[in-house]
């Protein structure tokens, strides 16, 4: 998802200076997918960890946009975020939390619970790979969830849409007419 946001980002303002950083947590490992995708998209990575002092994100002005990718355990990211927050200001931070497509109601719960207090956007990837239905939407609705990103894997270009009313509209029509379409009428349960 970096990758995709630094592709989309790069596009809609070119003259934009952007980096890209991985922080990760006690259990996490660097991440090198991103190393190579910076590669590609032109643009400098670093690497942070939960110990890396909250000054030092000072460093976030030498760049007009970071994207971070946070690799930790989701209490030690709610936490570190939190504090960097703190640091540069609520106005200067987007939190988007990434869930896949084919996630259950009751892990979306959870995730959603985990990271309440940073109020994060969501983006939610996967969704040519995975259905997601009623269910999942409906645990989206009931714990206040911003939906913001919709998004595919098969591609780092162009493989993601930032999520407007009309967008969401017509992904759930679209899904929810394709998954009747492939219902059996009769189920024997009538």
């Amino acid at each position: 998802m970096v990758a995709k946001l630094t592709a989309m980002i790069r596009e809609a303002y070119p003259k934009k200076e952007i980096i890209a950083a991985s922080l990760h947590g006690q259990n996490a490992s660097n991440n090198r997918s991103l190393q190579g995708f910076s590669r590609l998209l032109n643009v400098p990575v670093c690497t942070l960890s939960l110990e890396t002092p909250i000054a030092d994100f000072n460093k976030m002005t030498d760049y007009d946009v970071m994207i971070v990718d946070v690799t930790a355990m989701p209490d030690e990211a709610s936490q570190k975020l939190a504090e960097i927050k703190g640091r540069v200001g609520a106005k200067e931070i987007g939190i988007i939390t990434t869930i896949p497509g084919s996630t259950s109601r009751a892990m979306i719960e959870l995730t959603m619970q985990r990271f309440a207090d940073l109020a994060p956007m969501i983006a939610l990837t996967k969704l040519d790979e995975c259905e997601t239905t009623a269910s999942e939407f409906s645990a989206y609705v009931e714990q206040g969830a911003r939906i913001s990103i919709l998004s595919g894997t098969k591609s780092v270009v162009g493989a993601s849409i930032f999520a407007s009313e009309n967008i969401l509209l017509q992904y759930l029509r679209e899904n929810f007419s394709n998954h009747e379409a492939i219902m059996p009428t009769g189920t024997g349960l009538e």
